[in-house]
């Protein structure tokens, strides 16, 4: 799929901006995070990736940054990112869930629980 190029162009926002914006989020508005960066994705997808959102997917990863924030905060994301690599390990998502249980309609509109092993 072609994108305009400019600041929005799908290489922009990749899975590491993904996370950092999870990460950012949950720094600011905890209790809200989930809400806030699914809706965000969701309406960035909406425009450059239609069809692409995958609910089960973006919480996922929220919570995952959430664990690793509560288990050990840092002052910047890089230093984060850098203690806890898993979160750039975009292959941690397939030891927690099948793409059965991914490739389902259910998952990509709503959360769906592990079915491999369950979130920390």
């Amino acid at each position: 799929m072609d994108h305009p190029e400019g600041p929005w162009r799908q290489a922009v926002f990749d899975h590491r901006q993904h996370v950092k914006f999870a990460w950012t989020v949950l720094a600011e508005s905890p209790d809200s995070a989930l809400s806030i960066v699914a809706d965000e994705i969701r309406r960035f997808a909406d425009v450059h990736a239609p069809g692409r959102y995958h609910e089960t997917i973006t919480q996922f990863w929220v919570k995952l940054v959430a664990h690793t924030r509560a288990a050990g905060p840092d002052a910047d994301f890089q230093t984060h990112v850098a203690r806890y690599p898993v979160l750039l390990d975009k292959e941690a998502l397939t030891r927690h869930y099948s793409s059965g249980a991914l490739g389902t309609a259910q998952a990509r509109s709503v959360f769906v629980e592990p079915d491999l092993v369950p979130l920390p």
